[in-house]
């Protein structure tokens, strides 16, 4: 099976409400909030270490059954400047996509460089939702 590096839009920061231990590499989150900056609309966005999906993308990849992802519930907030510069946005809820396989072997890991790896079945399901911003390449385990 092929396999994908997918480097999602970056469209926020780690919120104040954020518990992440930093005596580990890379660091463990154990509550997450996601403050919004700026959102091109994509489905599946990053702010490292950490990755948050739409409902409809989580729904989707649960009904998938794929393997190595896991979600959990993420407080979502939105800057000044998100306030200030997008104040008609509506924002879709969102999910806190935890990665917990080995990448080049579950649908779903992280590789040494903490990329986000896929598998061609996920790349598929998440191509047909909004993922228009973010890098897609070809990973092999020896990249």
């Amino acid at each position: 099976m092929n396999y994908y590096h997918i480097e999602p839009e970056v469209a926020g920061s780690l919120g104040d409400q954020t518990v992440m231990d930093t005596e580990s590499w890379p660091p463990k989150v154990s509550r997450l909030e996601f403050q919004f900056d700026g959102w091109l609309g994509d489905e599946l966005l990053e702010m490292f270490p950490c990755f948050i999906c739409t409902t409809a993308l989580a729904d989707a990849l649960l009904a998938g059954k794929l393997s190595g992802v896991a979600f959990e519930s993420v407080v979502i907030s939105k800057s000044e400047n998100f306030l200030k510069f997008y104040p008609d946005t509506a924002l879709p809820e969102f999910y806190w996509l935890q990665v917990i396989g080995r990448a080049g072997a579950d649908d779903f890991g992280v590789d040494k460089n903490n990329r986000l790896v896929v598998s061609h079945t996920a790349l598929t399901i998440l191509k047909s939702f909004n993922v228009n911003h973010a890098d897609i390449n070809f990973f092999s385990n020896s990249s």
